[in-house]
């Protein structure tokens, strides 16, 4: 997928602030490490959707990805609401 330097840059500021609350949180770094004992290596993803704006629709692509019972787990304990 080709995203212009915005979101490219949007991404990354996305990316980096999910990682330092991981980072903090002990509840994640614990949930994380059950799963690591088990024999599963965690992967959270992030799906974009353009919003509903005919100015940004015609720009915008979806981009989906996965997220496993424990990411959302984990997202949520963040405030961080996932579809």
């Amino acid at each position: 997928m080709n995203l212009d330097k915005n979101t490219q840059d949007a991404l990354q500021r996305m990316t980096d602030a999910v990682n330092e609350a991981v980072k903090n949180s002990l509840s994640v770094k614990d949930a994380l490490g059950a799963l690591r004992e088990i024999g599963y290596e965690p992967r959270l993803t992030v799906r974009l959707e353009p919003l509903p704006v005919e100015d940004f629709a015609a720009e915008s692509e979806s981009i989906e990805t996965d997220f496993t019972e424990a990411d959302r787990k984990a997202l949520g304990r963040m405030l961080i609401r996932v579809r």
